[in-house]
C-alpha cells in the first residue's frame, strides 16, 4: 500500500469514527454560528462607524481586519481543541459530549488566545508581504505562507493534549511534522482531493439552479437550497475528518499510541528513513 493509499484508507477509519460519534460534528457548526455572530458584532458597527468619518481611514480598516482576523483564529482554534479532545475521548472509549468538549477548550483558553494573536500577526505580515511583493517575491511568501501551515499542522492537538504554551506548541509541531515523515500532510491532500470529488456535484447542481431559475424559479429555488445545503454539510464533515485524523496521527508520531485505527496501518504510515 502507498502513502496515498494508506492516507486514504486513514481518513475512510476517520469517517467511520465521524459515523459512530456524531456529536463530533457539532463543534464544526457552531464554530461557523459563532464566527457569522462575530464578524457581524465587529464588522457591521465598526465599518458603519469608521466610514461615516467620511475621510481615508486606512487605519481604523486595519485595525478591523485585524480583529476579525483575531476573532475568526480563536473561535475556529477553540472549537477544534474541543473537537480532538472528544476524538480522543473517544478513542479511549470514554464517553464524549459537547460540555466535556467545551470544559477541555475552556481549560486551554488562555494558550488558544495567544495562539490567535500569534497566528493573526503571522497572517497579517504575509498577506502584507504578498500585497507589496512583486511576481517573483509572492512566490517567495508563498512558499513562506505554506512553510508555515506546515509547521502549525499539529498545533490543534498539542494545544488539546498537552500543557505547554504557543511557543512550545509550534516547536512540537514542528517536531511531529518531522516524525510523521509528512504522512499527515498526504492525508490531507487525500481530504483536499475526496472534497474536491464530492464538490462537483454540488457545483453543478448551484450552475442548473441559475440556469432554471429564470424558466422554472420554484424549481431553481429548490435547487439552490439543495446546494447550498450539501456544500455546509460537505464543510462540517471534512473539517471534524480533519481533526479526527490529526488526532489519531498525532498521537500515534508523539506518544506510539494506537488508537481508533489499526496499527498496521499506522506503523506503515511512519517508516523511518
Amino acid at each position: 500500500m502507498n502513502r496515498f493509499q494508506r492516507s486514504f484508507a486513514l481518513l475512510s477509519e476517520s469517517l467511520a469514527v465521524v459515523r459512530a460519534d456524531r456529536s463530533l460534528l457539532l463543534f464544526p457548526v457552531l464554530s461557523a454560528v459563532f464566527t457569522v455572530l462575530a464578524m457581524i458584532i465587529i464588522l457591521v458597527p465598526g465599518f458603519a462607524f469608521v466610514a461615516g468619518g467620511g475621510e481615508s481611514r486606512s487605519l481604523p480598516f486595519l485595525v478591523l481586519s485585524l480583529l476579525a482576523g483575531y476573532a475568526a483564529t480563536v473561535i475556529a482554534t477553540y472549537f477544534n481543541v474541543a473537537l480532538v479532545s472528544c476524538a480522543a475521548q473517544y478513542f479511549h472509549g470514554e464517553q464524549t459530549s459537547i460540555n466535556t468538549g467545551l470544559g477541555a477548550a475552556n481549560r486551554r483558553l488562555g494558550a488558544i488566545l495567544v495562539w490567535g494573536l500569534i497566528a493573526t500577526v503571522v497572517g497579517a505580515i504575509l498577506r502584507a508581504l504578498e500585497e507589496r511583493a512583486g511576481f517573483l517575491g509572492s512566490i517567495v511568501v508563498g512558499l513562506l505562507g505554506a512553510g508555515w501551515t506546515v509547521a502549525t499542522y499539529f498545533v490543534i492537538p498539542v494545544l488539546a493534549f498537552e500543557q505547554v504554551g504557543p511557543g512550545d506548541a509550534l516547536r512540537r509541531s514542528v517536531a511531529t511534522v518531522r516524525r510523521s515523515w509528512g504522512e499527515s500532510l498526504i492525508g490531507n491532500v487525500g481530504l483536499g482531493i475526496a472534497t474536491f470529488v464530492l464538490m462537483i456535484p454540488v457545483f453543478f447542481t448551484g450552475l442548473a439552479a441559475f440556469a432554471v431559475m429564470n424558466t422554472v424559479p420554484a424549481f431553481g429555488v429548490l435547487l439552490l437550497v439543495v446546494a447550498g445545503a450539501a456544500m455546509i454539510a460537505l464543510v462540517v464533515v471534512t473539517s471534524a475528518l480533519s481533526q479526527v485524523y490529526k488526532t489519531a496521527v498525532y498521537l500515534f508520531a508523539a506518544n506510539g499510541e494506537v488508537v481508533g485505527f489499526s496499527r498496521d496501518l499506522l506503523d506503515g504510515a511512519f517508516r523511518s528513513k
